[in-house]
């Protein structure tokens, strides 16, 4: 009778293996190189929604300000005590922008323009350009009396909630083409 020579075992799955542990770890690479391009997008979008929101919040001061402007002889709230003069005419969910430091999350609020506080609203000469309230680094709904209080929280844009209910996103270099320096309009007698 003839022998059977014995034979090597057999490496049935270690082809298999190899192939499972290279594309492991060229996977792992993969998901590293996506994740290192997906991230700053996905903090770009981040950032474009709460401009998105804030420049929403502004509207909505801006509405509640016109409001509260028509019913009081087309005055603007006076500094102190602003936010509570506008926060019955917001819906409730919409006057957590009035607290402090709760503008969508961020360490940013609106600042109220001290100067023109109590104004008429007929008064100003550039109403599209003359801001009421910004986003400012001031917690809190105190009022701010100077531009430098302004804060660009989105990557040099900032908002501005002009006196004729107009919201506008605006960089460091447009900020100069506001009106920080209002003067009221006089008008004649009328007796010329």
């Amino acid at each position: 009778m003839t022998s059977i020579p014995p034979q090597a075992p057999k490496k049935k799955n270690s082809n298999l293996v190899w192939i499972l542990a290279i594309v492991g770890i060229a996977g792992c690479g993969c998901i590293g190189v996506l994740g290192a391009i997906l991230f700053p997008v996905f903090s770009q979008a981040k950032l474009a929604a709460h401009k998105t929101a804030f420049v929403s919040d502004g509207k909505q001061l801006a509405l509640a300000t016109l409001i509260y402007a028509s019913d009081n002889e087309d005055a603007l709230p006076l500094a102190p005590g602003w936010h509570d003069a506008l926060r019955i005419y917001m819906r409730d969910e919409d006057t957590a922008i009035l607290e402090p430091g709760n503008v969508n999350d961020t360490d940013f609020t609106f600042g109220y323009f001290e100067p023109i506080a109590g104004w008429d609203t007929f008064s100003f000469e550039f109403p599209d350009l003359t801001p009421i309230y910004f986003t400012s680094s001031t917690l809190g709904p105190s009022p701010v009396s100077n531009p430098e209080d302004f804060a660009y929280p989105f990557h040099e844009d900032g908002i501005v909630v002009n006196v004729d209910g107009s919201v506008d996103v605006i960089n460091y270099d447009e900020s100069e083409y506001y009106d920080w320096a209002p003067e009221p309009l006089t008008f004649g007698s009328g007796d010329d």
